[in-house]
């Protein structure tokens, strides 16, 4: 069971995995992300011994990250929830994304991952997306989206 959870952020510079290792350790000091040799901008987000995923950082002149936007937009386009105007904007104003693509004792271990998710809010506006679910504030779930959508 994977799945992907994205914090979409639209200001500032590019996060790192050091940046965010560092964020990890001063909750957790058994965190560690090994970067991958090939790409200084991926690495296994892990917890002792244990996978928790595989993060990617990806900015607004990777193609990929430009592949992500478009893939999420038109999955909310023709959604008409109160939020939605908000995401399409953020969406369309991101400049950076911080990709999780969640491994097994992550997903059964969820409440550790919000350390991440906690400090990438209080470093820069964005919002989390997780798929089937949505898009969350640092607060709540503010548009719901199904994988239907």
């Amino acid at each position: 069971m994977t799945y992907f959870m994205r914090f979409i952020y639209k200001q500032g510079e590019p996060i790192t995995l050091a940046e965010l290792q560092a964020a990890l350790q001063q909750h957790d000091d058994q965190f560690v992300i090994h970067a991958d040799a090939a790409d200084e901008e991926s690495g296994d987000l892990m917890r002792g011994e244990d996978v928790y995923g595989e993060l990617e950082l990806n900015t607004v002149r990777d193609a990929m990250f430009q592949e992500d936007v478009q893939e999420l937009t038109d999955q909310i386009d023709g959604v008409h929830e109160p939020a939605a105007p908000y995401v399409r904007n953020m969406l369309a104003d991101a400049v950076g994304m911080v990709v999780l693509r969640v491994a097994e004792m992550g997903h059964y271990n969820a409440e550790r991952l919000d350390v991440l998710w906690d400090w990438l809010f209080t470093q820069r506006d964005g919002v989390l997306q997780v798929d089937g679910e949505g898009y969350y504030d640092a607060d709540r779930l503010i548009l719901p989206v199904t994988d239907d959508e």
